[in-house]
C-alpha cells in the first residue's frame, strides 16, 4: 500500500477517522499507535446492531477502516497501524517500523486474537470466564515465540517500541482479562516478558490512554472489553 510508505507532513489536525465497533479488539492497536505517537485520531464508533448498514459501505465489508483526510478508505488493522506509525510524531515519539514489527503484527492478527476478542467483547462475562482454561493453554503456547524473540531487550524494537508490539500488548491484555495470572509463570523468560508488558503500559501517551478507558465494572456489566470511547451496556 503506497499510503503506508509515503508519510505526510506532521499536522495538528486529525490524521483520519477510525471506523470501528464500540469495543477494543482490532480497533485498539490502532488507537494505541495513535496515542503513543501523539496523533489526533477521530473516531466513528458504532454498535453491533448498526453493522449491517455500515458494512455495505466498507471496503472488503470489514472494519477497522481508516478514513483519510482526503476521503479515501484504508482497510486492514495491520496496514492502518503501519501507516500511522510512519507518520511524523508531533511528540517526537517515533515507533519502530521494520520487518520484525511487520512479522509481529501479522502473527498477532490471527486466530487467537479473533477468538479472545469475541470472548471479551461479545460474550457475557460469565460465559467468557468459562473459557479461561482454553485461553491459558492457547495463549501460553502462542506467546512462547515472543518471549524467545524479546530476549534481554527493553522492547521488540530495541531501545524504542515498535508498532507491531503495541498490537501484541493488546492481545496479551485481552488474554489477561480471562487469565489474570497468565504472565506469572516462574521462569526468567516470563519475568522479562512481564516487565515488557508493564513497560509498554507505562509509555508516554499509552499510560494516559489506558487510564481514560472505561474499566470493568464502570457501566460495563455485560462484557469485559469496553472501548476508549463508548461503554458497552447492551448485550449483542
Amino acid at each position: 500500500m503506497t499510503a503506508a510508505t509515503t508519510p505526510i507532513p506532521a499536522t495538528s489536525s486529525s490524521v483520519g477517522t477510525l471506523i470501528y465497533f464500540n469495543f477494543r479488539a482490532r480497533g485498539e492497536p490502532i488507537r494505541l499507535v495513535a496515542a503513543y505517537a501523539g496523533l489526533i485520531l477521530s473516531q466513528n464508533v458504532f454498535k453491533m446492531s448498526e453493522w449491517g448498514r455500515i458494512k455495505r459501505s466498507m471496503p472488503k465489508g470489514q472494519v477497522p477502516v481508516l478514513r483519510l483526510p482526503d476521503g479515501a478508505l484504508m482497510p486492514e488493522m495491520n496496514d492502518i497501524c503501519k501507516y500511522l506509525a510512519l507518520l511524523p510524531s508531533p511528540e517526537g515519539r517515533q515507533l519502530v517500523v521494520d520487518a520484525k514489527q511487520d512479522s509481529i503484527i501479522r502473527k498477532v492478527n490471527g486466530a487467537l486474537l479473533h477468538s479472545v476478542s469475541h470472548m471479551t467483547n461479545l460474550h457475557p462475562i460469565a460465559h467468557a470466564l468459562q473459557q479461561s482454561d482454553y485461553v491459558r493453554e492457547k495463549a501460553t503456547r502462542f506467546l512462547q515465540q515472543f518471549i524467545d524473540l524479546l530476549g534481554a531487550e527493553n522492547f521488540f524494537g530495541g531501545a524504542a517500541p515498535g508498532y507491531g508490539e503495541l498490537g501484541l500488548w493488546l492481545l496479551v491484555e485481552d488474554c489477561m482479562l480471562l487469565v489474570p495470572d497468565l504472565l506469572d509463570q516462574q521462569n526468567a523468560g516470563y519475568d522479562r516478558f512481564k516487565q515488557w508488558y508493564a513497560r509498554v503500559a507505562d509509555l508516554p501517551g499509552i499510560s494516559e490512554f489506558l487510564a481514560s478507558r472505561p474499566q470493568v465494572g464502570e457501566g460495563n456489566t455485560v462484557r469485559l472489553g469496553a472501548s476508549c470511547i463508548v461503554e458497552i451496556n447492551d448485550a449483542p
